[in-house]
């Protein structure tokens, strides 16, 4: 009986070993494995939207992924709809940024330029083996934005890690166009994470 007890629990233990908070679901987890990037909506109304994209970049750390990703000035080069970009501030341990940006946002047959401001700030993994969080605020436009928030959680995993980004933002008023609202940030936050993991990893996924 001892041994049939032991044998089963060898059996299980991988799946145990690889459960990471935030990728319980195993169909998740082995989608992200793969390479491909999962984005699921977990509220959405006409004032406020919340989803989680979830990804994995082979060869890389925290560290790097947050060098990436306040590298401002290189955003034009990533994305063509960012005109300009720029670090406005970073402190010495290089763990708060601020930025600005001005972004030309097409939807439809119409064309607007938006110039964001906002704020990132990491907090560093305690070891190699423990996940780091890089927070990004929305700073300005106060009159229809009340919040928004990126919560990033950059977890060590397999070589390299795993990215579990939470996004949330909060209208001033009930907008008819929430849901283009939505569909639109959600392809632009997975268009970040894939453009973050070519810089990090190399990976085309």
């Amino acid at each position: 009986m001892k041994r049939i007890f032991i044998l089963a629990l060898c059996a299980v233990w991988p799946a145990f070993a690889d459960t990471v908070p935030g990728f319980e679901d195993a169909a998740v987890y082995a989608d992200v494995m793969k390479g491909n990037i999962k984005v699921e909506e977990v509220l959405g109304n006409n004032v406020e939207g919340t989803f989680v994209i979830r990804g994995f970049f082979p060869k890389t750390i925290p560290d790097l992924y947050v060098d990436v990703a306040t590298n401002h000035k290189n955003y034009p080069v990533m994305f063509s709809e960012i005109k300009e970009a720029k670090t406005t501030s970073v402190n010495a341990d290089r763990t708060e940024f601020t930025y600005w940006m001005h972004v030309v946002v097409k939807v439809l047959f119409f064309t607007e330029h938006v110039y964001p401001e906002g704020k990132q700030v990491y907090t560093r993994p305690v070891d190699a083996i423990s996940e780091g969080v890089l927070t990004h605020t929305v700073s300005n436009y106060t009159d229809a934005l009340k919040t928004m928030v990126e919560r990033t959680r950059l977890i060590p995993h397999q070589g390299g890690i795993l990215v579990h980004d939470y996004i949330n933002y909060v209208l001033v008023k009930p907008n008819s166009n929430s849901g283009l609202i939505r569909t639109k940030l959600k392809e632009q936050f997975v268009r970040f994470m894939k453009a973050y993991r070519k810089e990090t990893s190399g990976s085309r996924h």
